[in-house]
């Protein structure tokens, strides 16, 4: 059944351009015609013929006049594509890919498109040039800067009805499936963990300065916000700092917690920062200063083990695991691509973060080896 959340002829398209896929109509034979298809999903003719101009487009169909639609033929090098958009660095990417790849079948490709985090024009290029006739699925990690996203983009790929799963984090308002890192949630989740294991503790907690478009960090700091207050905010046991930042400089954003530092380090032995490399950063000042010792813990969220053991052992970590994408990705990418009637609303999933002590986090990462254990 059809379902009212997405538009009849992108549901339909969605559907015939598998069956055209995985050969269920072959090479040059004719399509049914609007009655059959409008009887086999419950529609009008006119939502057929709307479904089937996009596959024309796509070249996967074409229309001869007074014949009927004929499935057209493929050149033999082509073949279905994964497309795989990512910025991601070799560790998430290899969990990312792990999940695409267990159900990519053996007559398709998978195609890595490399971009840049914040380069909105160059993934803009990159999406407007996809073959959109020989694409399976779309599988991106979105960019954006602190003035704009490529959502419109997106939005006409959807249009074309090919699966496309968001990664990492959302556009706000796009309609695909996605598997992505809560960061309000588990911002918060971390922040309560962190002032309930410093107790009665003098904390100090530092926020930035973020553009509201800065998704990611605008979504850390509301949250650290948000927690803080829940606690009682700022009091004889608690004081919070907002400083200046440079989203790609992290040594910007820590020499200006380093100057705050400078003038109370004194009463800073429990910190709270967004990040692990914004906090390393800072502690290699502290360090350089001296003054180490007099910071007993440092809460922070990172991606990978930072510093040396000193840090480490310091620091109360919520990490963004990435494995846990693999197997979300496998269920998204079967369920769209494999269900006889695949799902027309949006399948997502947002993950937390997980906490891992010093001996965890250092195990885990080895592991991976990407971790240098003579740091330590």
């Amino acid at each position: 059944m059809l379902e009212k959340s997405v538009p009849f002829y992108i549901q339909i398209a969605r559907i015939l351009r598998r069956e055209l896929q995985s050969g269920v109509y072959p090479v040059s034979s004719k399509m049914p015609d609007e009655n059959t298809l409008a009887a086999r999903f419950g529609v009008s003719k006119d939502v057929i013929r709307v479904s089937m101009r996009l596959l024309a487009k796509e070249g996967l169909v074409k229309a001869i006049r007074s014949k009927g639609t004929f499935v057209c033929e493929r050149p033999e090098d082509e073949r279905s594509r994964f497309v795989l958009m990512s910025y991601h660095g070799s560790l998430h990417l290899d969990a990312i890919r792990k999940g695409i790849e267990s159900v990519i079948p053996a007559d398709c490709d998978l195609v890595l498109k490399s971009n840049t985090l914040d380069e909105v024009e160059e993934e803009k290029k990159i999406l407007e040039n996809l073959d959109m006739s020989s694409v399976r699925a779309l599988i991106a990690a979105p960019v954006y800067n602190k003035d704009n996203d490529n959502s419109e983009t997106y939005t006409e790929i959807i249009k074309h009805g090919v699966p496309l799963l968001i990664l990492d984090h959302s556009l706000p308002g796009l309609q695909a499936d996605e598997v992505a890192f809560d960061e309000y949630g588990a911002t918060a989740e971390f922040m309560r963990a962190a002032l309930k294991d410093a107790g009665d503790r003098k904390v100090v907690m530092f926020t930035t300065t973020s553009n509201p478009q800065e998704r990611i960090r605008a979504a850390r700091n509301q949250a650290m916000k948000d927690v803080w207050n829940e606690f009682g905010g700022d009091g004889p046991l608690r004081q919070s700092f907002k400083v200046e930042t440079n989203r790609w400089k992290h040594t910007f954003e820590a020499q200006n917690i380093f100057d705050i530092y400078l003038e109370n380090h004194a009463e800073m032995p429990y910190i709270i920062i967004n990040s692990t490399p914004v906090a390393w950063a800072f502690y290699q000042k502290v360090m350089e200063h001296g003054t180490a010792d007099n910071i007993k813990k440092i809460y922070a969220i990172g991606d990978i083990l930072r510093g040396d053991g000193d840090f480490n052992r310091k620091l109360f970590c919520y990490y963004r695991l990435f494995d846990d994408f693999t197997p979300l990705i496998r269920e998204v990418l079967n369920l769209r691509l494999n269900s006889p009637q695949p799902p027309s609303t949006p399948i997502r999933h947002a993950l937390h973060y997980k906490y891992m002590d010093y001996t965890e986090a250092r195990n885990y990462f080895i592991s991976r080896m990407i971790y240098d254990v003579s740091e330590n």
